[in-house]
């Protein structure tokens, strides 16, 4: 693939880079940037939705978008698109539940909150720990994608194309603070956006329109959808929609997300960008879904599957190929695309360091420290864990090399292991006032314990059920390619064996286990939570030891549109009456301003429980 990347290619990638490197020393250039640790890490606080929203948007996007989702669409089917269902009516449920009561606890690491909640340090430290060994892990998968993508199209080896791009991102992260990781995050969707689009459109083109596309995608069942409710089924449609719908949460309560919402002006803000971020992201990837089908087409009009035909043996390779073959006559367009594909790995990288230096210092480093620290050495130290963490996730993505399969299985898989128990234990903390220390801290170590033992034997074992991938496209009229009449024989032999099979495959022993579809990681992990912190948790429940103000207020958000007689109906009286007076009084509060020292303070004292 090297002979498509032209000059024109090389520049187009390389001023990417020089544009993200730019704001990232803008910021630290800029007079009044960085000079507290709240600068450098929530932005002062002051940031408006619309950066944020795009920022948080592309932090969940990555090479596993860009190539995965690709490769997910070519080689299984246009079914995966149903998981961004799931993903809307979790960021949904997450602005109007959990935005604003995130944004008004004032404190700078997701996990401060177990703190205030459990009076706990150990669960703070397990939360630390987890939230960070899932999100190093997902930079690992994530930095593997342009690794892979760069060495076929550039000829760098993957440690160079590794390298390159995590020193990138290290770098303007670290110099520019959270500041610099939101404006190249705007920047470089941009150029995701475009490059995209500009995929999707020349390959429908060239695949003969939409119509023909879509004819093409039916004719060979990439357009069928999976209703049956087996486990052991790979993708349904009922584990796509709701095992991705409760996966989704992994993504509302981890450092990144809750850095932006914290990041927000006000709550108003703070639930604006959790909406807006939903819709942005569903038209983003599905435009990278669709690319999979269109590149399906296209190879298939061209009769040369490069899977089939050996000229690749990674399946997220064939995006790559694909915008290299049809855009070999326009300069500069294959290195939009190589350009847009590590701009989706920048932003997530960046978001993910600036969120793991964060943990480290906040959660780890500061509260051993006996005496008050200075902002400088704060930022300091934010500013070592970005490298530190730089390269723990280059010699992840080294390790994720060895493991077969598309970006998004392995993703899910892997780091899902560690996400879905920080799911469940914040839903149990938030949501259930009879929930404990000891119950939350017993439920979570076994959801550990079992999705990463599911998770690892679906990676490793070898005997474990396998959902058979759909029959490629023809290789007959592959060039250049030392094809015999017995490989064509072969290749024959093996689509008539996949089309004609119907005998099931025997799952023995754990393979029960292993083979379960990893879209249920997620909905295991988190209500093992539930269910094993309140087995341990309520036969030592004390309702007048809980601080409501921990509490998500679910019943009022709920109730919020019935009439004043429904939701007495479900509150109790005296609680309802001392709901309203203290509710009137915080009101009353925050709306009004005082003058001190010539500055203007709006009062918004969270320590008032509006709650009750």
């Amino acid at each position: 693939m090297m002979q498509y990347f032209t000059i024109y290619d090389y520049a187009v990638f390389w001023a990417t880079i020089v544009v993200s490197l730019a704001i990232g020393f803008f910021f630290y250039c800029h007079g009044n940037s960085n000079k507290t640790t709240s600068d450098f890490i929530v932005g002062s606080r002051k940031q408006k939705v619309l950066p944020l929203a795009i920022s948080l948007m592309v932090s969940f996007e990555s090479s596993i978008m860009v190539l995965g989702m690709p490769a997910e669409a070519y080689v299984n089917g246009l079914m995966y698109i149903l998981s961004l269902v799931g993903f809307m009516f979790a960021l949904i449920i997450a602005a109007f539940i959990y935005a604003s009561f995130f944004h008004e606890l004032g404190v700078t690491s997701i996990y401060e909150y177990y703190t205030l909640r459990f009076k706990s340090s150990l669960l703070r430290n397990i939360g630390t720990i987890m939230g960070i060994l899932s999100y190093v892990w997902y930079m690992g998968i994530v930095l593997y994608g342009p690794g892979i993508a760069l060495q076929a199209v550039t000829g760098f080896t993957l440690w160079h194309s590794i390298l390159l791009v995590a020193s990138s991102s290290v770098l303007y992260t670290a110099v520019g603070g959270i500041k610099a990781v939101i404006w190249t995050d705007v920047f470089q969707a941009i150029i995701m956006y475009t490059s995209l689009i500009a995929g999707f459109v020349k390959g429908v083109h060239e695949s003969g329109g939409i119509t023909e596309v879509m004819e093409i995608a039916k004719q060979d069942g990439r357009l069928n959808f999976d209703t049956r409710f087996d486990p052991w089924v790979r993708h349904t449609v009922w584990s796509l929609l709701f095992g991705n719908f409760f996966r989704s949460f992994n993504t509302v309560f981890n450092q990144s997300t809750f850095q932006r919402i914290s990041a927000a002006k006000s709550t108003k803000g703070a639930i604006w960008v959790l909406l807006i971020t939903g819709p942005l992201y569903a038209i983003t990837t599905g435009f990278a879904i669709f690319q999979g089908i269109a590149s399906y087409a296209y190879f298939k009009k061209q009769r040369c599957d490069p899977l089939a035909s050996g000229q690749l043996t990674n399946p997220n390779q064939i995006m790559p190929l694909y915008m290299m073959r049809v855009f070999e006559s326009w300069p500069g367009m294959p290195g939009l695309f190589v350009a847009g594909l590590f701009s989706a790995s920048l932003s997530t990288l960046s978001s993910g360091l600036s969120s793991m230096s964060t943990l480290t210092w906040v959660d780890i480093i500061k509260p051993k420290l006996k005496s008050n620290v200075s902002d400088l050495k704060g930022i300091i130290a934010c500013k070592v864990g970005i490298v530190f963490y730089g390269i723990v996730s280059m010699g992840i993505a080294f390790l994720i090399s060895m493991i077969d399969g598309t970006l998004t299985q392995i993703g899910d898989s892997l780091s899902g292991s560690f996400a879905a128990p920080i799911a469940g234990l914040m839903i149990f903390a938030t949501l259930c006032p009879w929930a404990e220390a000891k119950g939350a801290l017993i439920g979570t170590i076994v959801s550990v314990i079992v999705t990463s033992w599911i998770a690892l034997g679906s990676v490793f074992s070898t005997t474990r059920y396998r959902t058979r991938r759909l029959p490629p496209a023809p290789i007959d009229h592959c060039s250049n390619l030392n094809i015999t009449s017995e490989m064509l024989d072969t290749m024959n032999s093996q689509l008539t064996t996949m089309a004609n099979e119907t005998s099931e495959q025997v799952i023995e022993g754990l393979d029960w286990l292993y083979s379960l579809s990893y879209t249920l990681i997620a909905p295991i992990g988190m209500f093992l939570v539930l269910i094993i912190g309140s087995a341990v948790s309520l036969p030592t429940y004390n309702p007048h030891k809980v601080n409501k103000r921990y509490l998500v207020p679910l019943v009022d958000k709920i109730c919020c549109c019935f009439q004043t007689k429904s939701r007495m109906f479900l509150e109790d009286e005296k609680s309802s009456a001392q709901k309203t007076e203290i509710e009137t009084f915080y009101s009353d509060l925050i709306e009004k301003e005082t003058s001190l020292n010539g500055n203007v303070y709006t009062i918004n004292s969270p320590s008032i429980d509006h709650r009750i």
